[in-house]
Formats: structure tokens, C-alpha cells, sequence
């Protein structure tokens, strides 16, 4: 019945190399081929994964129950571009490394473009990634979403807007309630109104505070190694007009990063590095690193870079899943406030009590968005992720069940989408608002491994 479609037989990866699936992949190449394939699987029983581009993280982008998953990668046009209402109609199999380089030439630009070169439009909804640049009342990728046109599983076809309940769960729905055909995205004219600024080494919270006082957005990493000192090394964003005799770099590529991760790609050099990643590397580069980065010389020379003409696609950060010895644990939570430096504290004595330390560890300050997509971050202003090989993960139950049991007690909200560790560890009551919706039972073909432990739970 499917002899006109393209098939693939693959090894399905995801973005952090922890899980991995045989699996033949389904290629339609217009929405009449899409309903065939599904009306085919509903006719035999087989569950289907959605995963267009190559960036879907842990048990969300992967599905052992069925050896199926469909591709809308060549259901990849720009269909319209608007400058009178600005808006643009894409389909879902774009890349938004191919979207936003489309609108760049015409002098536009979307928010929350995630880094990588292999996310889809249609992975970018699922998953309501963030990314940069951001704006007020745009703090997830879902954000920029007009309206949408999507298939169900019966083939049937609709546009749905913000008026409709559905389009929540759609944004944020890990491509488990509809398939995403095309979206309408609000665009935005290129006026390079901000900069981003590279700041010097902060050395303590009295510092912190100072400088994070008037900053509504910034990214950075902790060394967490001290235990003693609040100690991190930050980007903000500046408003172009502050910026008077500095120098801004507009970055193009990074070309030279982009070989590097070619040639440890082709070489396995990364691997042979991961032989020595152990607490006691990772903190002698983590000193050295912020001891370089205090230096008075590098106070006098703060980098600017030209933003929204500097967004970069490069796979170079994919060299990290390499480097975790069989991939890495990515969790993200965000915090209050309030809680923010003793949490910090009691995340750093963890670290030294059990001598098990995250390879990073990132503080961000973001908008907390307050939409009711289905999956949705930060819901607080504050934001930390961090980085563990999936071997640590693996081996050190207890430590990660202690770790858990600070962020409940925390009160943190953690980023569901990065998180495949999240049904191992949260609680009963944390997992209420999933446990309770008919969200997981509705669709009977669009499945993931995620959503099947989800199912496990309910029964």
C-alpha cells in the first residue's frame, strides 16, 4: 500500500546519544501521501513517531514499540511571505536554519531560534524551544505562532488558531496530539536595536546582584568547583543606542569550530578526550578557565557582538554527547527568585558530597512565560541546566534520586522536552497534570517512548 513512498531503514539517534532505535523511515512528499501513510498504520495497528529534522532529545525522538516514524522533510516550502502584515507560511519540514536565512536576506527575523543546524519548524513547535534573540511576550519559540494547519489521525485536516484549545497542546506537544503540516509565524524587522555583550568573570553574589539588577536576560556559567564564592562568567544584552565607541563583531560562521567538529567526528578524537573527563580535569580546567577570565587584561576587552546578524547554526556543541562516553543527561529546571543562591549553595555541597560534578552548569535569567502551551519553559525567571554523561547517570541512582528531592523541595519547574530522566525521578504529585489529562490516551498512532511510559503510569 505504501510502494510510492520513500523509505529509509536508519538507525534513529537522538541529539544527546542516549537511546537508539531500528527504524524505517517514512518520506511523504505531499499531504495526500501523509494521510495514505496513516490511514495504512491505523489499519494495522502500528504506532508512528514524528521526527523531521535531527535534533529530538532522549525518549521524546525515539519509539521501540514500532519500528516506524515519519519524516516531513520534504514538505519543506516557504509558501508566503507577507511585508504588509508580516507573517510568513512555511511548512513544517523546513529547516529553521534554511527560515531564518530566507527572512535575513529580506531583512526580517523570528525569536527563539535554538542553536543547531537540524531543528525543524515542526520540532521547533513540538518541542517550544527557546533560543535567541528574545522579546518580551516572546519567551518560547511558540511565541511566534499565528495560526497552524495540522493532520490527525484519521487524515482529516484543519487551521487552528489561538481561539481554538487545541493549538496548546499542539505547541509544546512533542509532536503526539496532531502532525504539524504548515504554521503562520509573526516576523519582525531586522533594526539591530541590541548587541550582545560579553562581560568579565563575577566573583561573588554582592556582584551578582549588581549586575543582574537591570537586566531582564543573560546566560552564563557558574564554576561550580567553588564552593565557597558565588563565581560566573555572563552575556547580557545591551540596547544598541548604550553602545558608543565599542567595537561590534559581526560573526558570521564559525567556520574553524566547524571543522574541528568534523575532524573529532571523523577521527574519534572526542571519544579518546572523554578517557580523561573525570571531577579532578573538570576542576583544574574550571579554575584555570576563571582564573584566565579575571585577569585585569580581560576587563579592558569586552567583546560586542551585532546580534540579530550573528545568529549562528553550527553542530559544533553536538561534539558533547561524544565526549559522555554513550551520551548525556541534560536537566533543566527553573527557580524563583528567592530561592536562587541557596539553591545554587546546596547544589555545589551536593556536587562535593558525593564527588559527582555536572560537566556544566549554566544559570540563565529569561521572561518566565505564562502561556498554557502544553509543554512550556521557564515558568520562573531564573533558569539552570545541567550537563551529566549518561554513564553517571546510569550508575549513580541514589545520587540523582538526592539531587531530584532538592528541586521538589525547591519548588523548581523542570523543562520536560530536555529531560528523558524525568519519569525515573519525579513524584506522584508533580506528575498529576499529565497523569490526569486525556492528553496521552486520545492518539492511538502518534507515539514516542515517552509518551508510552507516560501510558505505563496510568495504567
Amino acid at each position: 500500500m505504501l510502494n510510492n513512498i520513500t523509505k529509509i531503514n536508519k538507525k534513529n539517534v537522538s541529539y544527546n546519544l542516549t537511546c537508539s532505535s531500528k527504524t524505517t523511515f517514512l518520506y511523504p512528499k505531499n499531504y495526500h501521501e501523509l494521510k495514505k501513510i496513516l490511514l495504512y498504520l491505523n489499519k494495522i495497528k502500528k504506532k508512528v513517531l514524528i521526527k523531521s529534522g535531527n535534533c529530538g532529545h532522549g525518549d521524546k525522538s525515539n519509539l521501540h514499540e514500532s519500528e516506524f516514524a515519519i519524516s516531513l522533510s520534504k514538505l519543506d516550502r516557504v509558501i508566503k511571505f507577507n511585508k504588509g502584515n508580516k507573517t510568513v507560511i512555511a511548512q513544517a519540514g523546513i529547516g529553521l536554519n534554511e527560515l531564518f536565512f530566507y527572512l535575513k536576506k529580506r531583512g526580517y527575523i523570528i525569536f527563539n531560534i535554538p542553536g543547531g543546524r537540524t531543528v525543524s519548524l515542526g520540532g521547533g513547535i513540538s518541542g517550544n524551544v527557546h533560543g535567541r534573540p528574545v522579546e518580551k511576550n516572546y519567551e518560547n519559540f511558540g511565541d511566534n505562532i499565528v495560526s497552524l494547519k495540522v493532520m490527525f489521525e484519521n487524515g482529516k485536516i484543519k487551521l487552528i488558531t489561538r481561539k481554538n484549545k487545541i493549538f496548546y497542546n499542539v505547541i509544546g506537544g512533542l509532536g503526539i496530539c496532531a502532525i504539524i503540516l504548515e504554521a503562520k509565524l509573526k516576523v519582525h524587522k531586522i533594526k539591530n536595536h541590541f548587541c550582545e555583550k560579553i562581560s568579565t568573570t563575577i566573583s561573588n553574589i554582592n556582584e551578582f546582584k549588581k549586575y543582574q539588577k537591570n537586566l531582564k536576560r543573560f546566560y552564563g556559567y557558574i564554576n561550580h568547583f567553588n564552593a565557597n564564592n558565588f563565581e560566573g562568567h555572563f552575556i547580557h544584552f545591551a540596547p544598541k543606542k548604550n553602545i558608543k565607541k565599542e567595537k561590534i563583531d559581526k560573526l558570521k560562521k564559525y567556520f574553524l569550530l566547524d571543522f574541528l567538529f568534523n575532524l573529532c567526528s571523523f577521527f574519534k578524537i572526542s571519544f579518546i578526550i572523554s578517557l580523561f573527563i573525570n571531577s579532578h580535569t573538570l576542576k583544574i580546567f574550571y579554575n584555570l578557565l576563571f582564573y584566565l577570565k579575571k585577569k585585569p587584561a580581560n576587563h579592558t576587552n569586552m567583546k560586542m557582538v551585532d546580534l540579530e546578524k550573528s545568529i549562528y547554526f553550527i553542530d559544533y556543541n553536538q561534539i558533547l554527547p561524544q565526549l559522555y562516553r554513550g551520551g548525556m543527561i541534560e536537566l533543566q529546571f527553573s527557580t524563583q527568585s528567592n530561592k536562587l543562591f541557596k539553591l545554587i549553595q546546596t547544589l555545589k555541597k551536593t556536587f562535593i558530597h558525593f564527588n559527582i560534578f555536572p560537566f556544566i552548569f549554566v544559570l540563565k535569567k529569561i521572561d518566565a512565560s505564562n502561556k498554557p502551551y502544553m509543554f512550556n519553559f521557564p515558568k520562573n525567571n531564573y533558569s539552570i541546566g545541567l550537563t551529566y554523561p549518561k554513564k553517571v547517570y546510569t550508575n549513580n541512582k541514589f545520587y540523582f534520586k538526592n539531587l531530584y528531592t532538592i528541586l521538589f523541595k525547591n519548588k523548581c519547574n523542570l523543562y520536560i522536552t530536555k529531560d528523558e530522566t524525568f519519569i525515573d525521578n519525579i513524584n506522584l504529585w508533580y506528575k498529576k497534570k499529565y497523569l490526569n489529562s486525556n492528553f496521552f490516551k486520545k492518539n492511538k498512532i502518534l507515539s514516542s517512548d515517552f509518551k508510552e511510559k507516560i501510558l505505563q503510569l496510568i495504567k
